[in-house]
């Protein structure tokens, strides 16, 4: 099975023509980069042997700590603007609470409630009711991904189907165990379903070992500017120093084997560039395009492992 990695955030001129160069997939915020949205837009129609595909975020999260609501009528006018360009689209899922305050077993208990009844107002306006992600988050009741896993869409074509596709957030907050333990419960109660086959998308997951131990059709991932912002690279699904304030960490570029010193070089000369490049990057450009190409690398030799615990549950 294979995994598509959506690289989240716009980034500089020269990533984006990687990642439209080298077929890598693309998230954006349609509330923070709806620039880049409509440029991502105009690009592929005018390129349609680009292989890239478009997925769309409300932005939901991010008006939250604003303070905003995401007005879900112009979302959906929005979206069915776009809908020939665009693979697939997250849902306007609530967030609890108001940020920054601690939040109620109320407003805990309500959000996943009105997430839900956004999805099924959506469902009914947007153009490809079939790219619409609803969103299931980790501390939610289980009850709210048995109402996805069970419903049947009611109009047109699609009417008597199930949902084809379904998000998984987990805690960022959490630890990456307790992330493997909801996961496994979640694809538990997937694979017993009646829609066993439906498609996953986990959001903002940047750890590729979890990514290889669930069979997640899709990912998205702010890991390749992240690290890089951070002085740090991805090979091989290591994460790797190489700005010299880190040169005596074990983990510094110079301190790996010579097979790997010389596998980076290799992957830099690709993108015209040398190691000393991203070892000396200030603006941490060289340093984004060596990932996307590295974890690119690393989509097309994806490998789904999965966990003991869940394959022996499976089977």
């Amino acid at each position: 099975m294979g995994l598509d990695l959506y690289a989240a955030g716009a980034g500089s001129k020269k990533t984006v023509e990687l990642k439209r160069q080298i077929g890598y997939d693309q998230l954006l915020s349609q509330y923070t980069e709806r620039k880049a949205v409509i440029e991502w837009v105009d690009y592929l129609r005018k390129h349609p042997e680009c292989k890239c595909k478009l997925f769309i975020d409300s932005g939901a999260y991010t008006a939250h700590t604003k303070g905003i609501e995401i007005d879900v009528d112009e979302y959906i006018k929005f979206i069915n603007s776009i809908d020939d360009q665009v693979y697939v689209f997250a849902q306007v899922d609530k967030i609890p609470g108001r940020w920054g305050q601690p939040k109620t077993i109320e407003q805990q208990m309500e959000a996943p409630k009105l997430s839900w009844e956004n999805y099924l107002y959506m469902v009914d306006k947007v153009k490809s009711p079939e790219k619409l992600i609803p969103i299931f988050h980790q501390g939610e009741d289980f009850k709210w991904l048995k109402n996805m896993l069970n419903y049947k869409y009611t109009e047109g074509a699609l009417k008597g189907q199930y949902i084809k596709y379904i998000g998984l957030s987990c805690n960022k907050e959490l630890s990456t165990k307790d992330w493997i333990k909801w996961f496994e419960e979640t694809f538990k109660m997937i694979r017993r379903s009646p829609n066993p086959n439906v498609k996953t998308h986990a959001f903002g997951m940047t750890s590729l070992k979890v990514l290889e131990q669930f069979p997640f059709t899709s990912a998205d991932s702010t890991s390749w500017v992240r690290f890089a912002s951070f002085g740090r690279i991805v090979y091989d699904g290591k994460i790797i120093y190489v700005s010299k304030r880190n040169e005596h960490n074990e983990d510094y570029i110079m301190n790996q084997s010579p097979a790997l010193i010389s596998s980076v070089k290799d992957i830099c000369k690709k993108l015209n560039m040398s190691l000393e490049d991203i070892i000396n990057d200030d603006s941490g450009e060289s340093r984004c395009l060596f990932n996307l190409r590295s974890l690119k690398n690393w989509v097309d030799n994806y490998k789904y492992t999965g966990t003991d615990s869940f394959k022996e549950d499976l089977w």
